[in-house]
């Protein structure tokens, strides 16, 4: 059974990398979108910092909501651990782009989209990447 230090080691590993690096891939994204001008000519890598520190208030419900459910699905599914990896990629992807249905586009401007799939291809990259430690538990003979 995966212990409680190792799903929240791996969750916080995901939920940090969207945090991190979403930001990032929005950069590129919307670079290429708009063929080499826009976040790099206006200036908006001086804002990434505050896309982290938004990007991680903004996610923390989200993050919590995601570490219980992966370990309801690890829990469930803990015999096809390869499989697991994809459902919980899935999941977490999913939960990121319901976050930002539910928010107000007001908040966030017209890129809501990129910015939404920016978060979710890092949190079903980091989910497939990062690695979770399962311990079995040994069987009593009564």
């Amino acid at each position: 059974m995966i212990t409680q230090l190792n799903a929240l080691s791996y969750s916080l590993k995901i939920w940090l990398s969207s945090v991190f690096v979403g930001p990032a891939i929005f950069f590129i994204i919307d670079y290429l979108r708009h063929g080499g001008t826009s976040a790099f000519r206006n200036g908006m890598l001086d804002i990434y910092f505050l896309f982290v520190i938004f990007g991680g208030l903004f996610s923390f419900v989200t993050w919590i909501t995601f570490h219980f459910l992966m370990r309801i699905v690890i829990t469930a599914f803990v015999s096809r651990v390869s499989n697991v990896k994809y459902l919980i990629a899935f999941l977490g992807a999913s939960l990121t782009v319901v976050t930002f249905l539910i928010v107000p586009h007001d908040l966030i401007g017209s890129d809501v989209i990129t910015i939404a799939i920016s978060y979710a291809l890092t949190i079903a990259a980091g989910s497939l990447i990062y690695n979770f430690d399962i311990e079995y538990e040994p069987e009593t003979n009564l």
